[in-house]
Formats: structure tokens, sequence, C-alpha cells
């Protein structure tokens, strides 16, 4: 009975010790996207020089691991939206108007980031994050009507594989704001249907906010 006894006073222990390392929470991340072309043949010189920013967005709930006083592990799972369009491509032989070009993925992303506090307010974030896109699209506007030229299941590899870099700068215990960058190493690719189209990988900067529940 003594040891019985023994066991559920630990269990308890370690059960209160692990919630009180364990933190769940929420998060909205804003940012700008744009495709990096990572070839030199005639479809990513098409691209290159004229491709902006996008906005993207993802966002959902996180849960936090303090793994020592300075350290912890962050992971979740958001929605993500993310893609690029092009600038103003001018009319050419083969083409009268002018063109612009709307690159749009939807999808699940699970972040895996190690937090390192600097100090009280502040802690640098390194990790990495998978995300699969269930569906992607690409549109084109010709400055007078938009129209969506392609269809679910046009992304060539629906993986991708982010890394990830920020400072998290803590408003009060809760709140958290955070400037956040990802690169995606993988190569992103449409199917060619229309348009010239070149692979590319995809670069995010912009900003996120958290807050936690406990």
């Amino acid at each position: 009975m003594k040891q019985f006894t023994t066991f559920i006073l630990l269990f308890i222990t370690t059960l209160t010790f692990a919630q009180n390392k364990l933190h769940f929470g929420v998060q909205l991340n804003g940012n700008f996207t744009t495709g990096i072309p990572t070839s030199n043949n005639y479809p990513a010189e098409y691209y290159k020089g004229i491709e902006t920013f996008s906005f993207s967005y993802s966002g959902g709930g996180t849960l936090a691991y303090d793994l020592a006083d300075k350290f912890s592990l962050q992971s979740g799972l958001l929605f993500r939206k993310s893609g690029d369009k092009s600038g103003v491509f001018p009319p050419d032989p083969f083409r009268s108007f002018s063109l612009r070009l709307y690159y749009n993925k939807y999808g699940l992303e699970m972040p895996l980031n190690v937090k390192y506090a600097l100090s009280e307010k502040f802690k640098i974030i390194l990790g990495a994050s998978v995300a699969y896109n269930f569906f992607s699209k690409y549109l084109y506007n010709d400055e007078i009507s938009t129209y969506n030229v392609a269809f679910k299941g046009n992304e060539i590899n629906p993986l991708d594989l982010y890394g990830n870099l920020g400072i998290e700068y803590n408003l009060t215990d809760q709140f958290s704001i955070t400037a956040y960058s990802q690169f995606d190493v993988l190569k992103t690719q449409y199917d060619y249907l229309v348009f010239y189209n070149s692979e590319r990988n995809y670069l995010s900067l912009g900003l996120n906010f958290g807050y936690r529940f406990n």
C-alpha cells in the first residue's frame, strides 16, 4: 500500500511538473511571399525580374514545451495559404495584351521550432516546417478580368519543407509578436498549361502574432 501511495504521489508530481512546462496557444502569421527561380532556362528568364511579393497567411493551434531555463520547443498544426504573383508581362509577338499571373496553394503546416531566450522579452526562433498542399491553382489577369486557368491538383509536388527563422518579442506573458521568415528548400513547379512556368523556391517575410493560454 505504501509503495502504491508513493507511486501515485510521484505520478501526480510528474504530471503537474509536465503541465507547468507544457503550453497551449494559437498564432496568426501574415507574410509576403515571392518565388525565386532555380534554373536559367527560358521560362525562368521570362519570369525573373518581374515577380513581386504576394500576401500569404497561416494560422492555427500551437504547443510549446519548456526544455530548460532558456530553451523551449514549439510545434503545432496550421492552415496556410501560400504562393506568388508576377508583375505585368508586357505584350509580345505571341500575345497582344498585358498579363499578370497569380499562383496560390492551400494546405496544412506542422512546424518544429527551437526558441532561445536572449532576455526576458526577446527570443530567437530557429527550426523547420513540413507542409502538404491539398490543392493549388493559378490564375491570370488580362487587365480586364481574372480567370482561373488551372484546377485542383496542378502542383507537381505538393510537399514543402521550410526553414524557419525569427525574433520574438513578448508583449505580455500571453501575447507575443515575431518577425518571422521562411524559405522553402524544395522546388515548387506547376503543370504547364497555358503560360511559361519555372521551378522556384519560395521566400516569405512577415509578422507572427501569438497568444498563449497557460
